[in-house]
């Protein structure tokens, strides 16, 4: 996921990338991390990174350019087995300019689990 935080991509100074990886041993685990670029002296630096747990369905990264927001659903810290988490969290983060700053978290059941 790439998504630009300016109005005209084509003259960006912000943007936010979200990476997904598996990494697996006796078990595996899946990550996410959002990280924001801004453009300094003409090369994309990174100024900040979120890192949060994927290894559950429907999680991942949303990015509303419009109302500058991003919105991150994670497996929750909630002690569950691995195959089966309890709930999720969905975060929310406002861009002020120069960083996202953390506005709320919800807790959400996951609906599939017994």
């Amino acid at each position: 996921l790439l998504k630009f935080l300016d109005a005209n991509e084509e003259d960006a100074k912000s943007a936010v990338i979200d990476i997904d990886w598996r990494s697996c041993g006796g078990s595996c685990s899946e990550s996410g991390l959002a990280q924001v670029f801004i453009v300094q002296s003409g090369h994309p630096t990174v100024v900040e990174q979120i890192r949060y747990e994927r290894h559950a369905p429907n999680t991942g990264a949303s990015i509303d350019a419009a109302a500058k927001t991003l919105t991150l659903t994670g497996r929750s810290s909630e002690p569950s087995a691995n195959c089966c988490p309890k709930s999720l969290d969905v975060m929310t983060f406002k861009w002020n300019g120069k960083e996202f700053t953390f506005a709320d978290r919800q807790r959400v059941a996951v609906r599939d689990n017994p």
